[in-house]
C-alpha cells in the first residue's frame, strides 16, 4: 500500500520553525509584529490545505463490464462502458459479473511549494452491501482525463479498460458492511494523486481519473453515481486532498534566528 509523505520526508527548503531570541524592546515589538503577520497569513493557509471535490457532471462516474454480461451477452459485451448508470458496483455486479470502475475530478488546484499528504475517494453507499472484499486502486497516467464514454448496445469500447494506468497502485480491502447513506473513503491513495499531479504535462486544475478495479470475489460495495445521486454535492463520489508544505501552513515560516541590536543610547554627561 502507499501512502503520503510524512514530515520527515518534506524537501530541505521546507525549514523548521525557530526560537525567538533574545532581544532589545524595540527589536522585540518589531518582530513580534512580523510574527504576528505571519501567523495570521499561515492560519488562513491552513484553512485551505485541505479540499473537497465532488465530480460534476453524470459522465464523470462510469462502469465497464470486464466479460460479457450475465444478463445478456450480446447487448452488453466484453468491455462494453457505462457511463449513466445511478450506481456503482465496486467489484462486481451481481445482473452482469466482474466490472471496472472509473470516478473523474476536475478542479484540484495545488498550492505552490506542496505536496500531497492525504488523499482519498469517498463515497455515499447505495443500499446496504457486505462481505469480505479486496480491490484495487489506481489512476488515470495521463495530463488531462476525457470524460467517459457511454457506448451504445452491442458495443464495447473498452473505455475505462484501455487508459492508461499510474505505476502506484493502492489495495483496498475491508469487511465492514456499507449502510445505505452512509459515507465510506477508499485508503490513503496520496501516491496516486502525486504521481499525476507530478506529470510534466499536467496543470492545475486538469481532470484527474481514479480507477476502482476487482480481484475476482463475487462480492460487492454498492456505491450512488453522479446520477444516483442526482448530482447533489454532498452524496456524489468526493475527492478529498490534504496538502503538506510551506504553502498550505503544514510547516511554520522560519523566524529570524536575529535582529539587530538598536544603537545604544548616548551616556549622560
Amino acid at each position: 500500500m502507499f501512502a503520503g509523505r510524512t514530515s520527515d520526508d518534506r524537501p530541505a527548503n521546507f525549514a523548521a520553525h525557530g526560537r525567538l531570541p533574545r532581544v532589545y524592546m524595540a527589536s522585540a515589538v518589531l518582530l513580534l509584529a512580523s510574527v504576528s503577520a505571519i501567523s495570521i497569513a499561515q492560519a488562513e493557509a491552513t484553512s485551505a490545505a485541505t479540499v473537497i471535490i465532488p465530480v460534476s457532471q453524470s459522465t464523470d462516474t462510469a462502469e465497464e463490464f470486464l466479460e460479457a454480461s450475465l444478463a445478456d451477452s450480446e447487448r452488453w459485451p466484453a468491455n462494453y462502458s457505462y457511463a449513466t448508470s445511478s450506481d456503482l458496483e465496486l467489484g462486481f455486479d451481481p445482473p452482469h459479473g466482474p466490472q471496472l470502475n472509473a470516478v473523474r475530478f476536475t478542479g484540484l488546484v495545488v498550492p505552490d511549494g506542496s505536496w500531497v499528504e492525504h488523499a482519498e475517494v469517498v463515497f455515499t453507499a447505495d443500499g446496504n452491501s457486505s462481505g469480505p472484499l479486496t480491490l484495487v486502486v489506481y489512476g488515470e497516467a495521463s495530463d488531462a482525463a476525457e470524460p467517459f464514454v457511454q457506448d451504445p448496445d452491442r458495443v464495447g469500447t473498452g473505455d475505462l479498460s484501455s487508459r492508461p494506468a499510474t505505476a502506484a497502485v493502492v489495495e483496498w480491502s475491508t469487511d465492514e458492511p456499507w449502510r445505505s447513506g452512509e459515507q465510506y473513503a477508499t485508503p490513503d491513495i496520496a501516491a496516486i494523486i502525486q504521481e499525476i499531479v507530478d506529470r510534466p504535462g499536467w496543470r492545475s486544475g486538469a481532470p484527474i481519473v481514479v480507477l476502482i478495479d476487482g480481484t475476482g470475489e463475487e462480492t460487492f460495495r454498492r456505491a450512488l453515481a453522479y446520477e444516483g445521486a442526482r448530482g447533489e454535492p454532498d452524496r456524489v463520489p468526493l475527492l478529498r486532498v490534504r496538502f503538506g508544505g510551506a504553502a498550505t501552513g503544514a510547516d511554520p515560516a522560519p523566524v529570524p534566528e536575529t535582529a539587530p541590536e538598536p544603537e545604544p543610547a548616548p551616556e549622560p554627561e
